[in-house]
Order: C-alpha cells, then sequence, then structure tokens
C-alpha cells in the first residue's frame, strides 16, 4: 500500500520483517523479491511521489576534485523522489565481464570477494526487471565490427529505460505485503541490543517523527546518502555504524567521460554510420595493467549554417551533448543539426578503488538537523595513465583499422597537464565489499560487517567499477542479497 508519512502514520505496524531504505532499482528489487517470498516489509523514500525543488534540496552538499576539472552537482546527479534515479537514467545496461573478478583493481586494495558465476546467476532475472530480452543477449548495435589485441566492438542492450515508480506503481499501492511510504526521510539508525538495529529514525518535512522497526534493514539510498546515514548513525559508534576501519564513504568510484581527442574519419568506414563503440580487451586490461572502458567514436557535423558570433559555443555544445546522448531526433526543435563531420572520442572509463576518494561529512546541516556531504573527488596517478594508455593505443589502432586518423590532446601526450575530465553521474563504491572489514565496509552477502540485521544493496557495495553503466550489476546483487536474506531465514 502506498502511504505519506506526513498524514498517515496510523498505517504505520509496530514491526515489519524487512525495511528497505530507497525506492530506486536496487531498493525495489530487494523489495519485490521479499514480498513475493510472503514478507511483511515496509519501503521508506524520502522524496514524494514527483520531484519537488524543497526534497532535492536536501541533496545540496560541497565537493572538492584532484587531479582533473570538477565534479558535477551533487543535487543534480541524483532523483530524490518515488523510484529515484531511474527517473532519468538513460538504460544502457553491460554486465560485467569474468576477468573482472579474478584481477586486482591495481591499488593497494583487493578485488572482488565473490565470484563472477556469483553474481552472473541473477543476470536474466535482472534483465527481465529492466525490460530487457534476455534471449537477444547483448549486441553490437552500432556493428563496429573491427577488432585488435586492445579492443573490440562493446555490446550492451538498451532498457527502454524502465522508470521504477510507474512499473511497480500497482505492486506499491495494491500488495497488501508492502508499506511504500514516501516524504519518509531516514535520519539515523537506532543501535540495540548485542550492536544490531532495532530501529530507524524517520522524519517528514512536516514535523513528523517515528522509529521504524524491523526485523532486518536494508540501506538502498546510493553510494552518497548510504554512506552518509553510516556516518551520521554515530550516538553508540562514534566514528558511525560499519566503520570501525575507517572504510565508510572511502574508495567513492565514478567512470571517467575524457575526451580522447578529435578524428578525421575514413569516408570508406563511416559510410552510412555516425557512431561506433568499442570496449577495452581483457588482454588490454590485464598486460598494461589498466582500468577498463567503452571508448564511443561519433560524428559531430554543423550545428546550424551561422557558426559565428556568440551563440556559436552554445550550438556546438548542444550538438555535443545530443550527439552523444543520441538524442539528435529529440533535440531538433532547440537547434537544427545532423551528427556528422569531424569525429570525437569519449570515454566511459573506470576508476581504480581509491581510499582518498571519499565521503565524508561536514559541519552545517540540512533542514532536518543532517549533517551535510562533502565529496572529494580523486584522480590518482593509475586513473591517469589508465587513461592515457588506452587514449594514446586506440589513435595506433584507429589508424591501422583505417578508421581514421586521430589527433590527441595536450593532457594525454603531456604529463604534467591536468586530465580534463568529466563524470558520468556513476556513483560507485562507499560501502565497498570486501573479505575483511579492513578493506570494505560490507562482506560478501553485503552485510554491515560488525552489524547482523544491516545490509546494503545496489553500486556503492562495488569492489570495482568496471568499464559499464552500474543500474542493471546493481540489480543483480540485490536479488543476491534477497535471495541471502531469505536462505539465512529458513537455515
Amino acid at each position: 500500500m502506498l502511504y505519506d508519512f506526513d498524514t498517515d502514520l496510523d498505517k504505520l505496524l509496530s514491526e515489519y520483517d524487512y525495511c528497505v531504505c530507497g525506492s530506486g532499482p536496487s531498493g525495489m528489487s530487494v523489495a519485490t523479491t521479499l514480498v513475493n517470498a510472503g514478507k511483511k516489509v515496509i519501503i521508506l523514500e524520502g522524496g514524494g511521489k514527483q520531484y519537488s525543488d524543497r526534497s532535492q534540496s536536501l541533496y545540496e552538499s560541497k565537493s572538492s576534485v584532484a587531479g582533473f576539472n570538477g565534479y558535477y552537482s551533487l543535487t543534480g546527479t541524483r532523483a530524490r523522489y518515488l523510484g529515484g534515479t531511474s527517473n532519468f537514467w538513460s538504460g544502457r545496461c553491460k554486465p560485467f565481464l569474468e576477468y573482472e573478478f579474478s584481477r586486482s583493481p591495481g591499488g593497494d586494495l583487493p578485488g572482488w570477494p565473490i565470484t563472477f558465476k556469483d553474481m552472473n546467476d541473477y543476470l536474466e532475472p535482472a534483465m527481465r526487471i529492466v525490460d530487457l530480452d534476455p534471449e537477444k543477449g547483448f549486441t553490437d548495435p552500432y556493428d563496429a565490427r573491427l577488432s585488435t589485441d586492445n579492443i573490440e566492438p562493446d555490446v550492451f542492450q538498451p532498457s527502454p529505460p524502465t522508470r521504477f515508480a510507474q512499473k511497480y506503481q500497482d505492486f506499491m499501492e495494491n500488495n497488501p505485503g508492502v508499506h511504500t511510504f514516501v516524504n519518509a526521510n531516514v535520519t539515523e539508525l537506532e543501535v540495540g541490543e548485542k550492536g544490531r538495529i532495532s530501529a530507524v529514525t524517520v522524519k517528514s518535512y512536516d514535523g513528523q517523527v517515528a522509529s521504524v522497526k524491523a526485523k532486518h534493514f536494508i540501506l538502498a539510498m546510493g553510494a552518497i546518502e548510504n554512506a552518509r546515514i553510516l556516518l551520521l548513525s554515530d550516538s553508540v559508534y562514534p566514528k558511525g555504524v560499519g566503520n570501525e576501519h575507517d572504510m565508510v564513504g572511502r574508495c567513492f568510484m565514478e567512470h571517467y567521460n575524457v575526451k580522447m581527442g578529435e578524428f578525421i574519419p575514413n569516408p570508406e568506414y563511416w559510410e552510412g554510420r555516425e557512431i561506433a563503440s568499442f570496449y577495452t580487451t581483457e588482454k588490454f586490461v590485464k598486460e598494461d595493467n589498466i582500468g577498463a572502458a567503452n571508448l564511443h567514436m561519433w560524428i559531430l557535423g554543423d550545428a546550424g549554417s551561422d557558426q559565428g558570433g556568440r551563440l556559436g559555443p552554445l550550438r556546438y555544445m548542444i550538438q555535443d551533448f545530443s550527439c552523444h546522448f543520441d538524442l539528435t531526433d529529440k533535440l531538433q526543435w532547440l537547434l537544427k543539426h545532423k551528427c556528422g563531420g569531424t569525429g570525437v572520442i569519449t570515454t566511459l572509463t573506470e576508476q581504480i578503488p581509491n581510499k582518498d576518494s571519499r565521503v565524508t561529512l561536514l559541519d552545517d546541516v540540512d533542514e532536518l538537523g543532517m549533517r551535510k556531504i562533502n565529496l572529494h573527488w580523486d584522480m590518482n596517478a593509475f586513473d591517469a595513465r589508465t587513461i592515457r594508455t588506452q587514449a594514446i593505443r586506440l589513435a595506433k589502432d584507429v589508424a591501422e583499422l583505417k578508421i581514421g586518423r586521430v589527433k590527441l590532446p595536450e593532457y594525454i601526450t603531456d604529463e604534467s597537464v591536468a586530465i580534463d575530465s568529466m563524470a558520468h553521474a556513476h556513483h560507485i563504491g562507499t560501502t565497498r565489499m570486501a573479505a575483511e572489514a579492513k578493506h570494505g565496509v560490507v562482506d560478501s552477502n553485503a552485510k554491515v560487517f560488525g552489524v547482523d540485521n544491516l545490509h546494503v544493496a545496489g553500486p556503492s557495495v562495488f569492489s570495482t567499477g568496471g568499464g559499464g553503466n552500474p543500474t542493471m550489476p546493481g540489480i543483480q546483487l540485490a536479488l543476491r542479497l534477497a535471495d541471502h536474506l531469505l536462505a539465512t531465514e529458513t537455515a
């Protein structure tokens, strides 16, 4: 049933089997699995049924960067209302590859404590959740065709994309096994006997406060908020829940969006196509000890007939955005343009787990009295070498394959120049999965170290970020968590 925390407090039960904090893809995937198994579940969503400035303002925070240009506004890279960031995700889905579970991530931290099979067993149900066809699998929709020892055609499958609030509307409104409360902001984990979580403190925007009790709790609020609530819950554990080894909030990972260069296209290859997408090979990643990446080549044409004057840069910016995110048809009303002409190479590049890239708390508080976030996003020497190695090798391969001729930017060829990079708004890490507490926040079953009844769902538990979009793999791990919880109950 779907309720509002401001008006429907009388609908709260004295205790639930499971409390899921967050209604995005991972949280909803855990909740539906548990409810379908006959469990009584409450879903707590901090936002409303629709977007509101008031809810979104609770994401206001500060950020600092090291090694490259700045980060997007944290307010603008997440959606704080029912369905979470699925309300504006692009839908690109690519699974983790098998070798990513057996390699060292390249720094002073170990890789995954689980196997590829542990995650891959949940690929088909995760695909169905995001409305993909498992029989179709993952293909090269751009027909890149060509391969070398370093690159191969990228394969993926686009979700429509699935909007979780709409997909599960009937489930939330009419299934008696689930109570979904909007405007229900989790502000603290209440620690009870033997270090177990006894309840979560929940506040509305209009002054309603309650303790929601459950036997088990799952944090599924995204990498930023999962870390935030663990750090904020310091009434019993001064460093925060699960933070004995100071790992909560650390290893925040993104995907680097780097302009690798421009290229002059070879007409023989580009005739009839405007986009080609490649992926780093296992051989390249392992032998050169670098991160993985999607390398996206696309043709940029004239942004309207008049390129002079003050609006020229704006036209190119709009076209860059349109062509990169395949929005050409939808944005013709704003600017008549075509994606053809000079070539541009951009990336979705993996970031190494890095303890210095982290979420911490500020002294400033929001309107609910919660300390705000400070994000320090750090590019280290490994990441810089990954990007430069990928760009230089790709430039050589593009020439040898007769795709085109690449002009590399100065920050690729000169290591003294800071790399110009943006991010993809993929929030990964901060509660990473590890075999030991000194290397992470949750164990191989996504249970918070030292707390028997607290688990975390979503990409915040990723041990490494991989070179693909995180939503579908996050759902895979959420389904695995739900099965673990149910199996533990019956063991």
